[in-house]
């Protein structure tokens, strides 16, 4: 995504500015819009004249109720955390004039290169293992396998388009770039007869094992995670449940395989607490619930308040997990 495409400083109403400047204690002089996300709202690292900072992430809520919804849910999570895991604290939220900032700390990092890197895979791995010692089972959050059953359950949905030949050439239109049409396309022309077996295999070994009395994060993906010197840090907690912690581990493998890594999975798996104590299967069943879930996805155009680039990244990822599926299939019990 561009810059461009979220707000910027001179474009927030200045009550919330005002509201900024008031939690800082002093006028805002730098406000750096970041990268990455798929949301339209403002993503801004600020500083004030005394040195102080903070992330500001603010939205009109009559124009994009969604984000302003997911800020408030992030805001309500965030402070059910304790202070010792490593997530960029809630500092304040801002409710006035139809408008939603959220001010949290200012993490000084990078985002992950799961592509490159191994140590960073380790940090990640080590940050969800101690969110995962969090006693869950308190919180007013919601659970995760209601959560996000129909969301890794695609496959049966997928089968029924493909058998009804809802899914042609002009689903993907939208879709800005031809090279990875023709790389979806010739996918769907081939999983006809393979996408009810890929759902049975979620069902068998993915779905029993969502169940737990943990965090569980949900939307991990490398931009919602900061690199430090030391540890890594996770930010966006607008889809925080109650669960099995090991699908927030295994989602890192899951963006770990898209953005090209040379690891094998079992490799990635042994890195980590969590996942080597899952049940076998665990984490291969998830990449094939998400490669159906991008597959899925990329039929839409993009929601209201989520940036330009959307459909495609969808794309993207669905060509990069079923390359992985199409050729791990027979090793993790995928044959048909």
């Amino acid at each position: 995504m561009t810059e461009q495409e979220r707000l910027q400083w001179d474009e927030l109403p200045h009550q919330l500015t005002d509201w900024a400047e008031t939690q800082l204690g002093a006028r805002i002089i730098n406000a750096d819009s970041q990268k990455g996300g798929f949301s339209r709202g403002a993503a801004l690292r600020v500083v004030g004249e005394n040195g102080q900072r903070a992330f500001l992430k603010a939205v009109d809520a009559a124009v994009y109720g969604q984000t302003a919804r997911l800020y408030l849910a992030e805001a309500r999570h965030l402070q059910l955390l304790p202070v010792n895991v490593p997530v960029a604290h809630h500092l304040a939220t801002f409710t006035e004039c139809n408008w939603v900032g959220l001010l949290l700390a200012d993490i000084e990092g990078r985002h992950p290169d799961f592509a490159a890197d191994t140590e960073d895979l380790v940090k990640v791995f080590h940050a969800f293992d101690e969110v995962s010692a969090i006693d869950a089972s308190h919180f007013d959050i919601e659970q995760l396998r209601p959560s996000l059953e129909g969301e890794v359950r695609l496959w049966s949905k997928i089968s029924e388009l493909l058998s009804n030949n809802s899914i042609t050439d002009a689903s993907y239109s939208h879709v800005k770039s031809s090279a990875v049409r023709r790389q979806l396309l010739r996918y769907v022309t081939q999983l006809e007869i393979s996408a009810h077996r890929y759902a049975e295999y979620v069902d068998g070994f993915l779905i029993p094992n969502l169940d737990g009395e943990q965090i569980v994060h949900t939307d991990v993906r490398a931009d919602n995670i900061l690199v430090t010197d030391t540890q890594a840090v996770i930010v966006d907690w607008a889809w925080m449940c109650r669960g099995n912690a090991a699908v927030d581990s295994a989602l890192i493998v899951v963006d770990a395989v898209c953005a090209g890594t040379s690891l094998s999975v079992p490799d990635m798996v042994r890195q980590s607490r969590l996942l080597s104590a899952q049940p076998p299967h665990f984490v291969d069943a998830l990449i094939v619930s998400m490669a159906g879930f991008y597959l899925y996805a990329a039929l839409q155009e993009g929601e209201v308040g989520t940036t330009s680039n959307l459909p495609l990244v969808r794309a993207q990822r669905a060509v990069a997990l079923l390359d992985w599926v199409d050729l791990h299939r027979e090793e993790i019990g995928l044959a048909v």
